[in-house]
C-alpha cells in the first residue's frame, strides 16, 4: 500500500514538472514572434519618414492672391540708400560734395565700391534715379521711365515696368514696388503685377511706405515758406519745421497729420 502510495506521488510530481516546462516554453516562443512583429511595425513607418521630409522641405510658399494680401495691413521692410550688400556698397554718383567720384564715373550713375580693396567701378551707364536691394538682386528707375532688375555685376537686365511718363522714388522689396508719379504714390504687388495709385497730394514733396497700405508723406510747411521768402533766412534762426508730416492708410482711407515733436 506504501508503495503504491509512492507510486502515485511520483506520478503526480512527474506531469506537474512536464505542465511546468510546455507552459514555460510558450510564452518564450510568443515573445520572440511579437518582438519580430514590433520591429517590422516600426521599420515601416521610419522608412517612409525620409521621403515624406525631402518632400516638405522642397515645397515652396505660394504668393498670396492680391485681395488676400491687401486684406490686413504688413509691415514695409526694406533697405535705404546707400546699399551695402557682401563685399560692395552701391550707390549713386550724384553730382554733389558727398560722392568724390563724380568726375570719374559720370553723374547719376550706378556704382559699386569693394569694402575691401575700395576699388570704384561703374555697373550701369544710365542716369539712375533710385536703388532698391531684394532677394540678391538690384531694382532702379533709369532714365526717369523703367524700372529695372539687375544681378549684383549690373548684368541680366530685366525691365518690371515702363511708364509713359517720368517716374521717381524707388521704394522695394520682395513683395512690392512703391514709386512717384506725377506727384501719386504708386504700388506695384510683385507676384500679381498690380500697379495701384493710391495717393495723390499736389504738395507732396517726398514719402515712405510704412506698410503694405500705409505711407507717411510729406510736403513744405506754409509757415517755413512764409518766413524764407521774408527773410531768405536758410539756416532757420526760428528753428520753424521747414516739412509737415502725414500717414495716410489706402485701406481704412484715414489720414493724419504727424504732430512735429514726432518728426
Amino acid at each position: 500500500m506504501k508503495r503504491l502510495s509512492a507510486l502515485f506521488i511520483s506520478i503526480f510530481l512527474l506531469c506537474s514538472c512536464q505542465s511546468s516546462i510546455n507552459n514555460s516554453s510558450e510564452p518564450a516562443s510568443t515573445a520572440a514572434e511579437s518582438t519580430v512583429s514590433v520591429i517590422e511595425i516600426e521599420s515601416e513607418p521610419m522608412a517612409e519618414s525620409v521621403p515624406q521630409s525631402s518632400a516638405a522641405s522642397e515645397v515652396k510658399t505660394k504668393p498670396l492672391s492680391y485681395k488676400e494680401y491687401f486684406s490686413q495691413e504688413r509691415e514695409f521692410k526694406t533697405e535705404s540708400e546707400p546699399k551695402k550688400y557682401k563685399d560692395y556698397l552701391y550707390f549713386i554718383n550724384k553730382n554733389d560734395v558727398s560722392v568724390l567720384y563724380q568726375r570719374e564715373l559720370g553723374s547719376d550713375y550706378l556704382c559699386r565700391k569693394n569694402m575691401r580693396s575700395g576699388a570704384v567701378e561703374v555697373i550701369l551707364e544710365e542716369p539712375v534715379d533710385s536703388i532698391a536691394v531684394s532677394d540678391s538682386k538690384l531694382l532702379c528707375i533709369v532714365n526717369s521711365k523703367q524700372i529695372i532688375q539687375i544681378d549684383l555685376e549690373g548684368k541680366n537686365r530685366k525691365v518690371i515696368y515702363e511708364a509713359a511718363e517720368s517716374i521717381s522714388s524707388l521704394r522695394a522689396n520682395a513683395e512690392l514696388i512703391f514709386f512717384l508719379r506725377n506727384k501719386t504714390v504708386c504700388r506695384m504687388y510683385r507676384p500679381t503685377q498690380t500697379i495701384d495709385e493710391i495717393y495723390h497730394n499736389n504738395d507732396l514733396a517726398d514719402y515712405e511706405p510704412l506698410s503694405n497700405v500705409a505711407i507717411k508723406w510729406e510736403k513744405d510747411n506754409p509757415d517755413w515758406l512764409k518766413y524764407y521768402d521774408k527773410t531768405h533766412d536758410s539756416d532757420n534762426a526760428p528753428n520753424i519745421p521747414r516739412k509737415v508730416s502725414s500717414i495716410y492708410n489706402s485701406l481704412t482711407k484715414e489720414e493724419k497729420i504727424i504732430p512735429p515733436a514726432y518728426w
